[in-house]
């Protein structure tokens, strides 16, 4: 039970909450200022990159629950199926902002979402042994 609260605080430090205080933004920007906004730098150290990391952890995790313990999955295969859940939906993001938003995809938030499922594993390894 305490993992799955701690991926649930995770869940919601990495997506609720950012998401909530983007839509705050947007709604007090004027209409022309948000057209006219130059391009954002993508540094690789950035909030942005932690919500990746962070919501990319708690995919692996989840997806690795759900294999495991709703389907019955080996270990290797829950695995398997968490890190593709995991990059799959972190891919599928970075597809929506690059054509649903107006091309800011960006590889640095791909890494990010690798480094984050690979804590997602070591966490997982670590609590399986």
């Amino acid at each position: 039970m305490g993992r799955i609260a701690f991926f649930i605080f995770l869940f919601f430090i990495s997506v609720v909450q950012p998401l909530r205080a983007e839509t705050t933004l947007q709604s007090t920007l004027p209409d022309t200022l948000k057209s006219d906004m130059p391009f954002v730098s993508d540094k690789w150290f950035a909030r942005d990159k932690a919500h990746h990391l962070m919501a990319s952890a708690f995919l692996a995790g989840f997806g690795y629950y759900a294999a495991k313990q709703e389907i019955n999955q080996s270990r290797i295969a829950s695995q398997q199926i968490a890190i593709g859940f995991s990059f799959s939906l972190g891919l599928a993001k970075e597809a929506y902002d690059k054509y649903g938003r107006g091309g800011n995809a960006s590889a640095k938030d791909i890494v990010a979402d690798i480094v984050g499922i690979t804590l997602g594993m070591v966490l997982i390894n670590a609590s399986t042994k």
